[in-house]
C-alpha cells in the first residue's frame, strides 16, 4: 500500500512510523507500521479516532483503502475535601467562646470532590495531642471514600484559655490501571476562644483621706469601707454582686464607664458603704461575684473575698480623789482648821487605748496635783493596766 497517512480527529501530532523494514515507503503485506503520539490525560471521559488511508494499484488503476479505529480512557482526578468545626455541647461552629476547662470535641467532615473513589483515607490534626477517630459515613462498607459519601471523624479535648486554633488534614489515594498512585490532601482550620472569667477585689477601711487595714479610729466617727473590684480574666462579667457580713449587700459603685452593666477587662469598679465606727477590733469580709455565659449557654460564677479591719478607739479615764489626814483617808473627814492635809488622786484608764498628756487639775486654786507613780513602763502613756497616783497638799 502506497502513500500511507494516519490522522487523529483531535489534532494529535503523530511521529513515525517504524516498521518499514525495506525502507521502500510502501506498507508491504509482511509489515506492521507503528505511529506514536503523546499527550496529557485530561479529566473525565476522553476518546479520539484514528484514520489511516492509502492506495494500491490493481491492473493499472489505483484503489483507495482506509480504516478507522477509536481509543478512549477515563481521566481520574482524585481530590479530597475536609470541613472542620469545634463542637461544644450541641453547638458546632468556628469562633465559639468556650469556658476554659470545658470538655470539647472537633468534628471533621471528609468528602470526595474528585471523580474516583479514594482509598487509604486518613485524618490528622496539627495539634499532636488531638487524635481524630473515624465515626461513620462509609455507607457501602467498601473502605473507599466514594462520591456522595461524607465521612465523619471526631476528636476530644479540653478548652484552654485564650485564642486557640488547630488544623485538620485529610488525605486519600487513588491507583490507576497502570499502577500509578496519586494522593490528594486538604486542610481546614477551626478556632475558638477559651473564656476564663476571673474577678478580684481589694477591700480597705477609709478614714477621711486615709485608707488601709488596721486603722485606729475614734468610736462614733464615720468609717467608710471601700471595695476595688477588677476583672482579671479575659471576658466581660455580668451580674456583679457584692455582699459583706454583717454590712449586707452593697450596690453603690462607680467605674462602669460604658454603662453596659458588665465589668469589662479595662474597668475598675469601686463600691463604698459607710457607718459609725464601733468600739474595739472590727473585722469583716466582703465577697464579690460575677458571671459569664459562653456560646453554648454554659454559665460560670467567679468569686473573690477580702477582709479589712479597724480598731474603734474609745478613750476613757476615771479619777478617784480622797482626802488624807494622818493615817485616815477618805471623803467627809473631820479635820481641825489649820491642820496639814493632803489629797490623793488615783487615775485609771477605763477605755481601750493608751492615753497621753495625762494631767490632773483641782477646782481649788492653789491646789496643784503632782504625779507620783504608776507609769510602770516609763512611756509617758496611761496604759490600760496602769493606775497613776497624783498628790497635792494644803
Amino acid at each position: 500500500i502506497e502513500s500511507v497517512q494516519v490522522t487523529d480527529d483531535q489534532g494529535v501530532t503523530l511521529s513515525g512510523p517504524s516498521g518499514d523494514d525495506n525502507s521502500d515507503g510502501n506498507l508491504d503485506p509482511t509489515e506492521t507500521w507503528v505511529y506514536l503520539a503523546t499527550g496529557t490525560a485530561v479529566v473525565g471521559d476522553y476518546a479520539n479516532h484514528a484514520t489511516v488511508r492509502g492506495f494500491f494499484t490493481d491492473v493499472g488503476e489505483p484503489v483507495n483503502v482506509s480504516d478507522v479505529d477509536s481509543s478512549s480512557y477515563f481521566g481520574a482526578d482524585p481530590r479530597i475535601g475536609i470541613a472542620k468545626f469545634t463542637l461544644d455541647a450541641a453547638l458546632y461552629s468556628d469562633g465559639l467562646q468556650i469556658l476554659t476547662g470545658e470538655p470539647i470535641q472537633w468534628v471533621y467532615g471528609v468528602y470526595n470532590v474528585g471523580n474516583v473513589p479514594l482509598g487509604l483515607v486518613a485524618v490528622t490534626d496539627s495539634d499532636p495531642l488531638v487524635t481524630p477517630l473515624f465515626d461513620s459515613g462509609d455507607t457501602n462498607g467498601n473502605g473507599l471514600l466514594d462520591n456522595g459519601e461524607l465521612w465523619l471523624y471526631f476528636a476530644d479535648g479540653t478548652a484552654v484559655t485564650g485564642n486557640y486554633s488547630n488544623v485538620g488534614k485529610a488525605s486519600g489515594t487513588y491507583v490507576d490501571t497502570a499502577g500509578h498512585s496519586r494522593t490528594s490532601t486538604a486542610e481546614d482550620a477551626s478556632d475558638y476562644f477559651g473564656a476564663n472569667p476571673q474577678i478580684a477585689m481589694v477591700k480597705v477601711v477609709m478614714d477621711g483621706g486615709l485608707g488601709g487595714d488596721g486603722l485606729n479610729m475614734l468610736v462614733g466617727e464615720t468609717v467608710t469601707w471601700q471595695y476595688t473590684v477588677t476583672n482579671v480574666g479575659n471576658v466581660p462579667l455580668s451580674n456583679i454582686e457584692l455582699n459583706d457580713v454583717p454590712l449586707g449587700w452593697i450596690t453603690n459603685h462607680t467605674g462602669d464607664t460604658d454603662s453596659d452593666g458588665e465589668l469589662d477587662e479595662t474597668e475598675t469598679w469601686i463600691f463604698t458603704t459607710s457607718g459609725p465606727a464601733a468600739r474595739g477590733l472590727q473585722e469583716n469580709t466582703g465577697t464579690v461575684h460575677g458571671e459569664y455565659q459562653d456560646s453554648a449557654g454554659h454559665d460560670r460564677v467567679t468569686t473573690f473575698s477580702d477582709s479589712s479591719s479597724y480598731f474603734g478607739a474609745d478613750p476613757q479615764l476615771a479619777i478617784n480623789k480622797v482626802t488624807v489626814h494622818g493615817p485616815a483617808s477618805g471623803d467627809g473627814l473631820n479635820i481641825l482648821a489649820g491642820e496639814p492635809v493632803s489629797w490623793e488622786y488615783t487615775v485609771t484608764n477605763t477605755g481601750n487605748v493608751a492615753l497621753s498628756d495625762v494631767k490632773v487639775v483641782d477646782s481649788v486654786g492653789g491646789v496643784t496635783p503632782t504625779y507620783q507613780s504608776g507609769d510602770t513602763n516609763g512611756d509617758g502613756m496611761l496604759d490600760l493596766t496602769e493606775s497613776w497616783l497624783f498628790t497635792a497638799s494644803g
